[in-house]
């Protein structure tokens, strides 16, 4: 462990975490387990549902849920919790909602939030105090920062409280699960008569997380069974269409709903992009409350997505890197039994006529 401090303490203050480790071909949960005992405290939390009802005390927190290519950053707070189902929606036994449209809003997967610690960062200007999640792979499903509105009494007593009484605790690691399914030639899945049943089957949907439960029935990811259906339910565009996306919403003023997940937690962010800017290797949304980066080099497939809802179709632009992942999507902000915006729609249009 103390190779691996050395090898990190001169690179933390000015790289992201998940860059390092990648670096070092290590994860990220091997690297915090080095810094127990510097500048980590380990947490032992035998009920993630009572950790995650304790965080709504600490008020104001900065949220980050990433995955290999895309990092979404949302302040908000952990208010309006779902931990035991949601109305009709049972989901007690699997997950849980934080749901703050604008603000932070969570879908989480409980059975992979298994490791937590709490972080003391120094950086050149400031210090960050941090509570940070791992699954059992040791990739980070979700970090939640501290900001100079959190009630920092509340956020230090929550990281007491859950305290590991044995600082030397080895947290369990399993060899990490593919990173998605690796996406088929474009004609693999062209067979006549399974195109007709699941076009069928897709356009007789209530709901648009009904989705999963077509996935699940034929055994078939994202992009194989958009290849399977008809062009007005899924249709590829341009690689480079979530440049013009971001672009053409913000020009039209389009409040947009954007989605970045992993295995653990999927964080939706909603509302205008009020800044947006391109570097070498991300482009970045970059609005008050809320930041996206994605690696706009690894993006390898764009698709446009309708699926059917209570109120007609809703559609999407779904971004795939390379390896099959799901690097984000973005919807139209709308209201849950509302139709979505037309300006969406134009945006969306724009993109396939290309």
């Amino acid at each position: 462990m103390n190779e691996i401090i050395d090898a990190v303490k001169d690179r933390i203050p000015n790289e992201y975490a998940y860059d390092i480790a990648r670096d070092l071909q290590i994860d990220e949960l091997t690297m915090m387990r080095a810094r127990v005992g510097t500048d980590a405290v380990a947490l032992s939390v035998p009920d993630v549902k009572a950790f995650i009802a304790a965080l709504e005390g600490c008020g104001e927190v900065r949220g980050i849920t990433r995955n290999e290519y895309a990092i979404s950053v949302q302040t908000g707070v952990f208010t309006n919790q779902y931990l035991n189902g949601y109305r009709q929606m049972s989901v007690s036994a699997e997950a849980g909602l934080i749901l703050n449209p604008g603000g932070l809003d969570l879908r989480i997967f409980f059975r992979h939030w298994k490791n937590f610690f709490f972080l003391r960062d120094e950086k050149p200007n400031r210090t960050l105090e941090s509570i940070q999640i791992f699954d059992d792979a040791g990739r980070a499903v979700h970090k939640i920062y501290a900001t100079q509105h959190t009630n920092m009494p509340a956020f230090k007593a929550l990281v007491e409280s859950y305290r590991c009484t044995d600082e030397t605790a080895k947290a369990h690691i399993e060899s990490a699960a593919p990173r998605g399914m690796p996406h088929s030639h474009p004609g693999a899945d062209r067979h006549s008569a399974l195109e007709q049943s699941i076009s069928e089957e897709w356009r007789s949907m209530s709901d648009p997380h009904d989705f999963y439960l077509l996935m699940r029935k034929h055994g078939k990811s994202r992009q194989e069974l958009y290849r399977c259906v008809e062009p007005d339910l899924a249709r590829e565009v341009a690689a480079d269409s979530l440049m013009d996306v971001l672009t053409e919403s913000k020009i039209r003023d389009v409040s947009l709903a954007i989605f970045v997940s992993n295995a653990g937690c999927v964080q939706i962010s909603t509302g205008k992009v009020e800044k947006l800017a391109r570097d070498a290797q991300y482009l970045n949304v970059l609005n008050k409350q809320y930041r996206l980066h994605v690696e706009h080099e690894r993006i390898d497939r764009c698709w446009v997505v309708s699926k059917p809802s209570d109120c007609g179709y809703v559609t999407s632009l779904e971004v795939f890197a390379k390896d099959g992942q799901l690097i984000l999507q973005i919807y139209g902000q709308r209201a849950e039994h509302e139709p979505e915006q037309p300006g969406w729609r134009v945006i969306l249009a724009g993109c396939m006529s290309v």
